[in-house]
C-alpha cells in the first residue's frame, strides 16, 4: 500500500527499493555500500573493492592502458604485426645471389645428389677411356674430335641425372613452394636456376676438354699418328663447350616438360643414346631432330645447313615452350 511518496516506501520501513540519485533522477539506485566504508562526497560510494586497486593518493594521472602483445594488431589494424630486425630482412626481397645459393643447395641437398656428383667426373673419365682408346683411325682432326662428342653425349648423362632431379623434382615434390612464397617472381626463380646451370656447364666441359684431347694424345702418340687436337686447342674447346651445352639444354627441356624426376630421367636416358644411334643411319632425317647437330656440323661431321638449324630451331623453341609451362604451373 502507497501513501503518497512516489519512488519510496512509507517513513518507517526499510528502504529496500531504488533510491534516487542526489539531483533528482529518479529510478537509478545507489550502488550498494560495503560495511566500514563511508560514502564519499556527493554521495558516491567509497573504494571498490574485489579486483579493482585500492585507493591511494590521488596524482591526477590516468591509469596506463596496457598495449597488445607482440606480434599482434594494434586497435584499428588487422593481421599480425611484425617488428625486430628479422621482420626487416624478411620484408625485404631476396638477392638474386642468395636465390643462386639456394639453387645450388638443392643440386648437392641430399646424400645421393653428392654422391652423384662426386662420381660423374669418374664416369665421364671411364666413359671416354672406353671409347677413345680402343681406336686405331684417328688421322684428321674430325676423326679425333668424333669420339669426344660421343662422349659428352654418353659420359654426362650421371652428371645430368642431377640437373633433371633439380628441375623436375622441385615440382613433384613441392620443394619449389618456399622459393615461390619468398619471391613470387617466376623470372627470377628460372634465371637462378640458369645460373646454377651456367656452373655445371662451365665444370662438364672443363673436365671433358682435359680428359678427352688427352687420351686422344696418349691413343695417337701409340699410332704413331699427328694430334689435331693439341695443335687446335681452340677449336677443341669450342665444339666440346658447344656440345656440353647441347646436352645440357635436352636435359633441361627434358625437366621442365616432365615434372616428374623418375619419368623425366628414364625418357632422357633413353632418348639421348637412342637418337644418337639413330643418327648415325639416318642422319638427314633424325639430324633435324638431333640435340647435337650443330656441335657436329661444328666439329665438320654435320649432315647439311637445313639440318643444322631445324635442330636448333627445334630445342631452343621447346626450351622456350617449357620456360612458359613453368611460369603458369601450380606450384600448389
Amino acid at each position: 500500500m502507497t501513501h503518497g511518496y512516489p519512488g519510496q516506501q512509507a517513513p518507517g520501513y526499510p528502504q529496500t527499493g531504488p533510491q534516487p540519485m542526489p539531483g533528482g533522477h529518479p529510478g537509478q539506485p545507489y550502488p550498494p555500500q560495503q560495511p566500514g566504508f563511508p560514502p564519499g562526497p556527493g554521495g558516491h560510494p567509497g573504494p571498490h573493492t574485489g579486483s579493482h586497486p585500492a585507493p591511494g593518493p590521488h596524482t591526477g594521472q590516468q591509469p596506463a592502458v596496457p598495449g597488445p602483445p607482440p606480434g599482434m594488431p594494434a586497435p584499428g589494424q588487422s593481421g599480425p604485426v611484425a617488428t625486430g630486425p628479422w621482420a626487416e630482412r624478411a620484408a625485404k626481397p631476396a638477392s638474386f645471389l642468395r636465390l643462386v645459393a639456394v639453387e645450388f643447395r638443392k643440386l648437392v641437398g641430399t646424400r645421393s645428389d653428392k654422391i652423384v656428383l662426386a662420381f660423374s667426373p669418374v664416369f665421364l673419365v671411364g666413359v671416354l677411356s672406353l671409347i677413345i682408346l680402343p681406336q686405331y683411325y684417328l688421322r684428321s682432326a674430325s676423326d679425333q674430335i668424333l669420339p669426344n662428342l660421343l662422349g659428352v653425349q654418353l659420359g654426362q648423362l650421371l652428371l645430368f641425372v642431377a640437373v633433371i632431379k633439380l628441375i623436375a623434382g622441385e615440382w613433384q615434390y613441392k620443394s619449389v613452394q618456399p622459393t615461390l612464397l619468398v619471391q613470387p617472381s617466376r623470372l627470377r626463380y628460372l634465371l637462378a636456376q640458369a645460373a646454377v646451370l651456367v656452373g655445371v656447364w662451365l665444370l662438364a666441359t672443363l673436365v671433358t676438354f682435359i680428359a678427352g684431347p688427352l687420351l686422344v694424345k696418349t691413343r695417337t702418340a701409340m699410332n704413331l699418328q699427328s694430334n689435331w687436337l693439341g695443335m687446335r686447342p681452340g677449336w677443341t674447346l669450342g665444339v666440346i663447350a658447344l656440345a656440353t651445352a647441347l646436352v645440357l639444354l635436352s636435359a633441361m627441356v627434358i625437366g621442365t616438360l616432365i615434372p616428374n624426376t623418375a619419368a623425366a630421367i628414364t625418357v632422357f636416358f633413353v632418348a639421348v643414346p637412342l637418337l644418337t644411334f639413330a643418327r648415325a643411319g639416318l642422319p638427314e632425317v633424325i639430324g633435324m631432330i638431333y640435340p647435337l647437330e650443330a656441335a657436329y656440323a661444328m666439329a665438320g661431321l654435320g649432315v647439311g645447313v637445313v639440318q643444322t638449324i631445324v635442330s636448333v630451331l627445334v630445342w631452343v623453341g621447346l626450351l622456350v615452350f617449357g620456360a612458359l609451362v613453368v611460369s603458369r604451373r601450380d606450384a600448389g
